[in-house]
Formats: C-alpha cells, sequence, structure tokens
C-alpha cells in the first residue's frame, strides 16, 4: 500500500485482524519461503540499498542486512516447534493436585516501523519473530529507502499471502495514522524522539510496544587495554555503515596517559581498514542524505579545531557532493557540547580521558542509559564490576556490534535508550500472548476452605496462611 489514507489503512488492518493466526505449519512453510526468496533476490537488494544510500558498501549489505536476516530465519525454524509448546509451570502444595503451564499465543496483527540505516535486516528480524509466533504483520519502512522498500515488497509478496504480510509505504502522515492502529504488539526502531511519539500514540489504543531507540554508547578502555591492539576493533565498529549504526561507539573513555597511544591506534586503524582515499573506496559508505550530513558537520562546527583530528583527511567538496564523511577523531570535546549531547551516528567518534575505573562508570552513570557498552579489558574483577554498577541494554567485552549478531541473545535497550526486546525466542515471546493455563483435579480438597466458614474451616484457613 503506498500513501493510503486513514480510512484504507484501517480496511485493510481489519482484514489481518480477522483472519485466523497462522498454524505452525504455516509458519514453517511462511519462513523457509521467505529465506527463499530472500537468497533469490539478494544481488537486487545489495543494488537497491547501494542506490538508497548513494553508495553503500557491499559486503556491509550482505554481512548485517542480509546474512544476519538469513540466520534469523535458520535459527527461528530450528527452535519454532520447542518455542510453541505449553510451558508447565510448578504449583504450590496446597493446590496440589493441579496442573499450570503457559501457552503461546498469537497475539493477531503486529505492526513494525523500520528505520533506514538497516533497511533489511530491521525489517525482516521482527518480521520473523511476529510470523514465528503466528501473527499478521503490517510493516511500515522508511520512506528514506525507495529502492530498497521495492525490493521488499517482491521478497515479501512470493513469500506471504495478501492477507498475511502487508507493507505500508508513505510518509509522516502515514506513520502517524499506522501508529494509532490497534495493533496486538507494536515495534519501532528509531530515535528516541520519535519513539516518544510512537509510544503516545499507541498508548490512546492501550497498545504494547517495543522501542528500538539509540543513545550514546560509549568505550571504556581498562588501564590494562593495548590501544594498539584494541583501536582496529574500536574502529571497525565505528565506521561500520559509516557510523550510521545504533549500536555504534558513541564515544571513547580511556586514561589520561592512555590518550595520545589511543588517537594515534585510532589513526592507524583508520587507514588499515580503509587504505587510500574514501572518496574512491567501495568499502566506505555515504551519509544516507544531504541533511544528515549537514547535521555531522554542525555537531562539528562548534568545537575547537585543534581538537579535531581526520585520520583519512579532512572534508572537501568533493566529500560533500557524494556525501562521503571522512573520520573524525575528536579530542576532549567539552562535555556540555551538542557533540556529547547527541547520539552521533556518524563516523566521528570523541576520545576522553578519565582516570580510573570509577571515574569512567560515574561519567556513564551520568548519562541516559545507553544501548550498549563496550569495555575493553582483560581483568575479571573489572569486567564483574562494569557488569554490576551499569545499566545499559548490552554489554560487550573486548568486541563492537558483533553481540547484536547473536541469535540466543535479546536484543534492546533500557531506559532512553528502549523498552522491550527481541531476537530468537525473546521475539517470540514479544510477540505472543504467554497464556496463564490452571487444571483443576476432579479431586481436590478446595471445597474445605469455602463458606461456611465453621471455626475448623478457620483453623484450617489459619494453617493454611503459615504454611
Amino acid at each position: 500500500m503506498k500513501n493510503p489514507n486513514p480510512s484504507e489503512l484501517r480496511q485493510r488492518f481489519e482484514r489481518l485482524r480477522q483472519a485466523a493466526p497462522l498454524s505452525l505449519d504455516e509458519r514453517r512453510q511462511r519462513l523457509r519461503a521467505l529465506h527463499r526468496a530472500l537468497k533469490t533476490h539478494s544481488d537486487k537488494l545489495v543494488a537497491a540499498v547501494n542506490t538508497d544510500f548513494g553508495r553503500r558498501a557491499e559486503a556491509e549489505t550482505r554481512l548485517a542486512d542480509i546474512a544476519l536476516v538469513l540466520s534469523d530465519i535458520q535459527h527461528s525454524q530450528k527452535k519454532l516447534t520447542r518455542w510453541a509448546q505449553p510451558r508447565p509451570v510448578p504449583v504450590g502444595v496446597k493446590f496440589w493436585p493441579s496442573k499450570a503451564r503457559l501457552v503461546p499465543q498469537p497475539l493477531g496483527v503486529v505492526g513494525v516501523i523500520s528505520p533506514w540505516n538497516y533497511p533489511v535486516n530491521l525489517a525482516l528480524c521482527p518480521l520473523v519473530a511476529a510470523v514465528a509466533a503466528g501473527n499478521r504483520v503490517m510493516l511500515k519502512p522508511s520512506e528514506l529507502t525507495p529502492q530498497t522498500n521495492a525490493v521488499l515488497r517482491t521478497i515479501l509478496a512470493e513469500a506471504f499471502g495478501p492477507d498475511e504480510v502487508v507493507v505500508v509505504e508513505g510518509q509522516a502522515d502515514t506513520a502517524a495514522a499506522f501508529t494509532s492502529l490497534p495493533f496486538g504488539h507494536l515495534l519501532f526502531t528509531g530515535s528516541t524522539a520519535v519513539g516518544r511519539k510512537v509510544m503516545q500514540s499507541a498508548a490512546c489504543q492501550l497498545t504494547p510496544v517495543t522501542l528500538e531507540l539509540g543513545g550514546k554508547s560509549p568505550v571504556i578502555l581498562e588501564a590494562d587495554a593495548k590501544p594498539a591492539r584494541v583501536m582496529r576493533s574500536v574502529m571497525a565498529g565505528k565506521l561500520f555503515n559509516a557510523g550510521q549504526t545504533c549500536i555504534a561507539p558513541d564515544y571513547l573513555l580511556a586514561e589520561p596517559n592512555q590518550t595520545q597511544a589511543v588517537l594515534d591506534a585510532a589513526r592507524n586503524g583508520c587507514q588499515s581498514l580503509y587504505p587510500g582515499d574514501v572518496l574512491n573506496n567501495p568499502d566506505y559508505t555515504a551519509i544516507i542524505n544531504q541533511r544528515h550530513f549537514q547535521r555531522l558537520e554542525k555537531l562539528l562546527a562548534e568545537l575547537p579545531p585543534e581538537s579535531l583530528h581526520w585520520p583519512l583527511g579532512p572534508i572537501t567538496e568533493a566529500h560533500r557532493q557524494q556525501r562521503i564523511f571522512p573520520p573524525v577523531l575528536v579530542r576532549e570535546p567539552p562535555v556540555d557540547s551538542a557533540l556529547m549531547r547527541e547520539e552521533i551516528f556518524g563516523p566521528i567518534l570523541p576520545l576522553l580521558a578519565r582516570a580510573g575505573l570509577q571515574a569512567k562508570t560515574a561519567f556513564v552513570k551520568q548519562r541516559p542509559h545507553p544501548l550498549t557498552l563496550y569495555f575493553y579489558g582483560s581483568q575479571p574483577a573489572a569486567i564483574r564490576r562494569i557488569q554490576r554498577e551499569t545499566l545499559s541494554g548490552s554489554l560487550s567485552v573486548n568486541e563492537t556490534l558483533v553481540q547484536f549478531a547473536q541469535d540466543n541473545l535479546p536484543f534492546g535497550g533500557v531506559g532512553e535508550s528502549g523498552l522491550g526486546r527481541y531476537h530468537g525466542q525473546a521475539g517470540f515471546d514479544t510477540f505472543s500472548h504467554l497464556k496463564p493455563v490452571y487444571y483443576q483435579s476432579r479431586l481436590n480438597a478446595n471445597g474445605l476452605i469455602r463458606p461456611p466458614y465453621t471455626a475448623w474451616k478457620r483453623r484450617l484457613i489459619d494453617w493454611l496462611a503459615r504454611l
């Protein structure tokens, strides 16, 4: 559906809501068909994403937008039978003989609003979880990736019937009408500011939401971390997709005596990852549009020029025309600057010096809870302390980004970085109603605690209360 009015959108939603949930066999068939269609059209997806971005590294699209979705489908197919089984729950001794269990049940129609930065992964991974749970899906992809959306429509039409998955395209007014529908569950991936609006709109329908937002994910280098060894990993995570990643490292905290070594190692890491001129390096991705490019330039404009370090050369007019934003290392930016207040979402990495693990964790804890925290160090006590004293959507030790690719680890934020989670069984459970079911045996003693409350029944109730 392209640019539907609210009435058309509601009618299509009602058709989905009136249809029966997908059976287990139907779910398996649809997931197999989706896996097949995604592989068939993978080259078209690579070309479409490249067109939408202006330049998108082919390896990044194949890794993050295709391979991870294929892996997610395979994992869901493998585990689906077990996830869908009733789950026994123990009953108290007072209620013997009886049984209880949780029975997963589809919620009906799930809404998914996906962003532009990973336009295949962040559209299809939630859809896979929703379908695995037996739901029908309405997907609203970003209007900034029209070529990718066209290929997605083809893929989904091959894998699903017209009353199983519906793709809705449009601008902000379409998104507003979409969020006002009474979904069984609504998942939104995007900025914190827009996430607040989505939650407000969904609240009018009492629609439960999962919000996958962003925030400023810090990197903490412990005193024993070797910058020459770890900064290639940090910069690889920072520059993947030109930093347009919700879990990208946003700023780095190091020991004061490490800062020059960190700066040098970060420069070397950039040069080894992207040798030569980034303008002509197909492995380096463009910024999605001019508005976002100008936003990144504005973040740097208020900073002292001497704090900016350009490992691969500064911005030129040619960079602006092609929307290729070269990596920037910013040494000791003011903590009240826009760069340190706002999510960067680009290839800019602030470097700050803080002495000791306590000072670093205090800096992080003074700010909204991040989507991810990255820690580089080898001391088990320090790792346990970071795990205990900081609150983040996830914690990754000695690597960046790869935690997202773990099928058995839920993905989600906490506080301003998000609400709820999906991936693997967590996604199946998010899009299911785990219905509590209680089974009472015909032989039971419940009559002993029903009126009339004679003296001996009161004594029995008092005794049960003390158990």
